[in-house]
C-alpha cells in the first residue's frame, strides 16, 4: 500500500481506512472489487487474531514497515 504523509499525522503512526475495496472494478470472483489488492486485512495472516472478541487484530493493530520510494 502507499502511505500518504500529512500534517496531522503523527510520524511514527499509519492508518488505514476499513473495508478498502474498488467499487468500480468488477465484482465477481476472483476479483470482488479489488479487495486482494486494496483491503488492510491483507497485511495481516491468517489465524492472528487477537482475544478482544471481534475477531480481528490485537486492539485493531499491528506492526507495519514504511519505506520511502524514489519517485
Amino acid at each position: 500500500m502507499k502511505a500518504k504523509v500529512t500534517p496531522t499525522s503523527h510520524p511514527r503512526v499509519a492508518t488505514v481506512p476499513h473495508g478498502w475495496w474498488l467499487p468500480e472494478t468488477d465484482g465477481r470472483a476472483p476479483n470482488f472489487f479489488g479487495i486482494w489488492e486494496h483491503n488492510v486485512n491483507n497485511l495481516t495472516s491468517m489465524g492472528n487474531q487477537g482475544t478482544s472478541g471481534f475477531g480481528g487484530t490485537n486492539y485493531r493493530c499491528g506492526l507495519c514497515r514504511i519505506r520511502k520510494i524514489k519517485d
